[in-house]
């Protein structure tokens, strides 16, 4: 049991702490101004800081304003049992960490699908996956392009030689992890792959917005409704 002095002293030294953190916390004071006001060192007022948080005195919540799409990550990876490779800085290295997890796997063929283009359908996936199996090596999404064409160093550009490229791509694993590049300057994967392979191009898929500005969230959200409303 304690002696009144020692309850004095620990309700003082507990009283001492909370202003401590209300100081630092809520006043935004830093340590050294702290230990200038109140007489006390800086390494006592580190101490009492850590301390506070380990007896639930101050407690600190991150609102992760990424935290549904955290979520929704975990939910799916848990749902379908899905094994996570690491990301990188730019799309090309998180490829890499991708495909060297499935080549550990021993994959034949594979689908990449960027997350940012979510109106891609289970059955558009399986119809990739047929045409390589059939022997394509690569199957790129591709759509016509409708506004005008220029070009830096001619005067005319004949717009119907040419085709945007979008994912879903999907590949003959072996061949594109053969001679797949992170450090690449080409941005569409297919290109990476030697000039004699058999490339599919898919023009039956129009409806593939991509989502790159906050603008666009509301038009793909309301395609998405249209959709499961059929």
């Amino acid at each position: 049991m304690f002696k009144r002095g020692e309850v004095m002293a620990i309700t003082d030294n507990l009283r001492m702490m909370v202003k401590v953190c209300r100081l630092y916390y809520e006043e935004n004071l830093s340590q050294k101004e702290i230990s200038a006001l109140m007489g006390i060192s800086r390494p006592q007022i580190s101490r009492m800081l850590t301390c506070a948080r380990s007896k639930n005195i101050v407690s600190i919540k991150i609102n992760n304003p990424f935290e549904d799409e955290t979520n929704r990550g975990r939910a799916l990876a848990g749902r379908y049992a899905f094994d996570r490779a690491p990301a990188g800085a730019v799309r090309n290295e998180t490829l890499r960490h991708g495909l060297d997890a499935l080549n550990a796997l021993g994959c034949a063929r594979v689908v990449i699908l960027d997350a940012v283009r979510p109106l891609v359908t289970p059955e558009l996936l399986d119809e990739y996956l047929r045409l390589i199996g059939e022997g394509w090596d690569a199957v790129s999404t591709v759509q016509p392009i409708t506004d005008s064409l220029g070009c830096l160093d001619a005067h005319e550009v004949d717009r119907s030689r040419y085709y945007l490229m979008q994912s879903p791509e999907a590949y003959n694993f072996p061949l594109l992890y053969a001679h797949f590049r992170p450090d690449s300057p080409l941005t569409e994967v297919a290109h990476q792959l030697p000039a004699d392979s058999r490339l599919y191009l898919y023009r039956d898929f129009p409806e593939n917005p991509k989502l790159t500005y906050p603008w666009e969230k509301a038009q793909i959200a309301q395609a998405l409704k249209a959709r499961r409303a059929k």
